[in-house]
């Protein structure tokens, strides 16, 4: 049988390990893609959790709705609930109460479906 030289068992040892090292490499640089991908994933997740919380399913919105009105204490508001809807209109002498209460629904989360606004009343409806 021939021998084969201590020199050949160096070298495919130094080529096994080489490919090794590269495949290494070449891994880590895959695991370190699919961890920012999932990071993104992950922050659009906590996005949409919280649009989610903050729009809710709209058993909130007739409750949002009694809160204001009751903050600002408006007397004369005709509100009927409907299944998807909800009908708000109100007549007021006192502007500033009109210009409160449409300040807090435009800045607060409602779908706000139709708004009528003239000097001295308020018609809107907002959907749940």
């Amino acid at each position: 049988m021939n021998k084969i030289a201590p020199s050949t068992y160096l070298l495919v040892s130094f080529v096994l390990v080489l490919v090794s090292l590269i495949a290494l490499k070449s891994s880590v640089i895959e695991l370190k893609q699919q961890s920012d991908e999932f990071n993104e994933f992950q922050t659009s997740a906590y996005k949409y959790d919280g649009l989610k919380k903050s729009w809710g399913t709209g058993t909130n919105t007739s409750k949002k709705l009694d809160k204001i009105i009751s903050q600002l204490k408006i007397k004369n508001i005709n509100k009927q609930t409907k299944p998807k809807k909800i009908y708000i209109s109100f007549e007021e002498t006192d502007t500033n109460k009109i210009d409160r209460f449409l300040n807090k629904i435009l800045n607060g989360n409602f779908k706000i479906l139709s708004l009528s606004i003239t000097n001295k009343s308020l018609e809107m409806e907002v959907g749940k």
